[in-house]
């Protein structure tokens, strides 16, 4: 019950504390507590690694419907589509034995921020300890802090950060380093020489430096075509092309044009593991509705592919509550993308009523009509089986 109602962390602090025992029990539906609490979410990023403390085998337990609790996350709300979404999906990825052998206790400690990996911290809008995101000035690199942003909401991973020796080490070059003037990142000789002297797939992993990575990616074209194995946005190690990882990190128009064209088959390249492709990556991560664009003119038919968990970009769209106009890019190419379901069972407007993002009714609205639409032409056209109810023209009779 405490996990059907989001209970607080001291809450279930007490629970395990008193009953060990109850992160293994199961209801009718053989749901563990840990299968609960990634259906319905959590009120806490330390919510799961308390429950997994308690019974580790639980990330890989099946329900009734053998389904692993990491598969009933992503069927309910993708990787990022509601609070603490992120840290969840990082723990339930981890496998048991890292429950086992890791001092989990210290790291549940409420002061132990930095030792604790999964509590992937909301800083909102890209914001990293008072500053910006973005290339900071210096040489078009990112701070520690900036290099774990995760995705729109300003997420940062803070394991990623470093410890306190690394950060005092940090200071000591950066004043070291004072007293000359960081370089100008927009200088067009500063973004040739970076451009020249670093290879493509550094420019887009580390430092994310667009308009030096279209240069490099001009200069040297093959790089393009490189299979990547890096972590990607979901925190965990995957292979991927360049164009893959620049769909997750918010890009310009330009490189992704130019990755394109110097290797247009990256747009069929799906992750592994995964199965997606770069529009997934694209619709999941928060990229511009003019990216989006570009990648369905390029590819059209992407639009009506899946990945492995049967979501279509539509899908991701509506698990992280993409623009409105990115929706209606996407119905615009694949209108039909309305009615498939995904291996949960949920269609695109399953989603969007389980979800309270902001443009909730606007995608609604956008998505009803497209039905709407569907059937009359299907009834029109004199398919058996077909009836247009006259009031809500969503019925199948």
């Amino acid at each position: 019950m405490a996990c059907f109602g989001k209970a607080t962390v001291k809450v279930m602090e007490t629970i395990l504390k008193a009953y060990p025992d109850a992160a293994r029990q199961r209801n009718h539906d053989g749901f563990l507590p840990v299968h609960i609490a990634a259906h319905w979410g959590v009120s806490h990023s330390d919510i799961c690694p308390l429950i997994l403390r308690a019974y580790p085998d639980g990330a890989v337990g099946r329900n009734r419907w053998e389904r692993t609790p990491i598969e009933e996350a992503l069927g309910m709300a993708g990787e990022n589509g509601r609070a603490h979404q992120l840290s969840l999906v990082w723990s339930l990825r981890r496998h048991p034995t890292y429950w086992i052998h890791n001092d989990v206790g210290s790291m549940l400690l409420p002061r132990n921020v930095r030792g604790a990996p999964w509590r992937l911290v909301d800083l909102g809008d890209g914001v990293v300890d008072g500053n910006v995101g973005g290339n900071n000035g210096n040489g078009g690199l990112r701070s520690a802090g900036e290099r774990g942003m995760i995705g729109g909401r300003g997420a940062v991973d803070v394991d990623e950060v470093g410890s306190s020796d690394e950060e005092d080490e940090g200071v000591e070059v950066q004043m070291a380093q004072s007293s000359s003037s960081p370089p100008n990142i927009h200088d067009p000789a500063y973004i040739r020489t970076l451009a020249e002297s670093t290879d493509l797939s550094l420019l887009i992993t580390k430092d994310k430096h667009w308009s030096a990575a279209t240069l490099r990616c001009k200069l040297h074209p093959t790089e393009a075509s490189e299979a990547l194995e890096v972590k990607v946005r979901g925190a965990y190690t995957a292979k991927i092309t360049p164009l893959h990882y620049a769909c997750e990190n918010k890009p310009s128009v330009e490189v992704i044009r130019t990755l394109i064209e110097a290797y247009p088959k990256a747009l069929e390249r799906r992750q592994e593991p995964g199965g997606q492709l770069p529009l997934h990556a694209a619709c999941t991560w928060g990229a511009s509705s003019e990216v989006i664009q570009t990648l369905l003119k390029s590819r059209p038919a992407c639009a009506e592919m899946r990945d492995f968990l049967s979501n279509l970009p539509l899908h991701c769209a509506c698990y992280s509550g993409a623009a409105t106009v990115v929706v209606e890019s996407l119905l615009h190419v694949y209108p039909q993308g309305v009615w498939p379901r995904n291996h949960q069972g949920s269609s695109a407007v399953d989603i969007v009523r389980r979800l309270g993002h902001g443009n909730r009714k606007e995608v609604l609205r956008l998505l009803e009509r497209t039905m709407g639409r569907l059937l009359e032409r299907a009834a029109a056209a004199g398919e058996e089986g077909v009836e247009v109810d006259p009031d809500t023209s969503l019925e199948w009779v």
